[in-house]
């Protein structure tokens, strides 16, 4: 709500209460997500994904969440991807855009001039695997020499003056290390005092035999607002995520309808046609796996793009939106800045079957 609030119009002294609130919300759910990745990680239950995904979108993505950040504070970002890099490969995207947004967003917060750069390339291993290899660049206020070993300490920030003038748990890049570790890589700094640093990691994927076309990282001119206005369906139990996506969605240009659980979406969606579903998983009556397996046995092919939105971001969870053949996947809170990137998504699936039902009609007259 916040989000929206910060876009209404507002006295000076509102607005610098509305950032409070925003900035601090923003720092909470960074802790908590924090601590709750290195419980996991400390009860040995970090369990990775294993699927298809394009290593150029995942960079593109992770950089569009710092980019409102570096526009604020007037740093360049920089984004150098080699030819090198496959176009699909095969591990797990969700942990591998984790490091980066961490590793991205150290760099903004730590840098006051100049920029960014992220570099990514790719080494191919004899085994039908290859190794993807990133380094993030700054500008900023670097790290002393004899304070480099503290740096992957859990709940450690290498000088206190840093935890007093940026805030933060200490616990980023020990979740980063420990990560990268886990998807076959390791994670180490280069920095000097006042000269920038360079954080590297590199990590293990697979290639898959079968190759399939990528398309290009979409550019980051705009993540406010979508390509192209959409007709959605919201399916959403809690009353107040339905006014705040509605407020979301109306603002970006699209047009919103409501259903209060999983059998009211699939009623409205086989009575009415609309391009994508943004779907809860967790609703009463029917769930949003169930309503999305209804779909799919209803309207087939001409079912909706479907997105699920979900609080449950555990490997089951996911497992089962992509056995009922959810399109997309976004985590609540819903970022404004993601929800953006999952529409325009939406938007080209939705271009790209109008263009095969067009050459389809076509072949049929001629």
């Amino acid at each position: 709500m916040t989000h929206l609030l910060l876009d209404a119009p507002l006295s000076e002294e509102a607005l610098e209460y509305a950032h409070t609130i925003h900035s601090s919300g923003t720092t909470l759910l960074s802790i908590l997500n924090d601590i709750l990745d290195f419980s996991k990680i400390e009860a040995d239950q970090l369990e990775l994904e294993s699927a298809p995904f394009s290593p150029r979108s995942c960079v593109s993505e992770a950089a569009a969440v710092i980019q409102s950040r570096c526009a604020e504070k007037g740093l360049d970002l920089a984004i150098e991807l080699e030819d090198s890099i496959p176009q699909i490969v095969v591990g797990d995207v969700t942990r591998l855009r984790q490091v980066l947004v961490n590793l991205l967003g150290n760099a903004s917060k730590f840098t006051e001039t100049g920029g960014i750069t992220l570099t990514a390339s790719a080494e191919t291993e004899g085994d039908g695997s290859c190794r993807l290899h990133f380094a993030v660049t700054d500008t900023g206020i670097g790290i002393p020499a004899d304070r480099l070993d503290r740096l992957f300490e859990l709940f450690t920030q290498v000088d206190a003056s840093t935890t007093r003038k940026h805030g933060g748990t200490g616990l980023g890049l020990a979740i980063s290390q420990r990560l990268t570790e886990a998807m076959g890589g390791t994670l180490r700094v280069e920095s000097d005092a006042g000269a920038g640093s360079t954080f590297r990691f590199d990590v293990r994927v697979d290639v898959p035999k079968v190759r399939t076309p990528d398309r290009p990282p979409r550019s980051r001119a705009s993540i406010t607002r979508s390509e192209t206005s959409l007709n959605l369906l919201v399916a959403e139990d809690n009353h107040i995520n339905q006014r705040l996506i509605r407020l979301m969605l109306e603002r970006q240009g699209h047009t919103v309808t409501i259903a209060g659980n999983g059998r009211e979406a699939v009623e409205k969606a086989t009575a009415q046609h609309y391009d994508a579903i943004l779907m809860d998983v967790r609703m009463p009556i029917m769930d949003g796996v169930e309503a999305t397996l209804a779909l799919n046995r209803a309207l087939g092919p001409r079912r909706p793009y479907v997105i699920a939105c979900t609080g449950d971001v555990t490997t089951s969870t996911r497992q089962a939106c992509e056995q009922a053949r959810f399109n997309d996947f976004l985590a609540k809170p819903l970022q404004p800045e993601v929800l953006t990137a999952a529409l325009d998504r939406a938007s080209r699936h939705v271009q790209a079957e109008a263009a095969r039902g067009v050459e389809s009609a076509l072949g049929r007259t001629a």
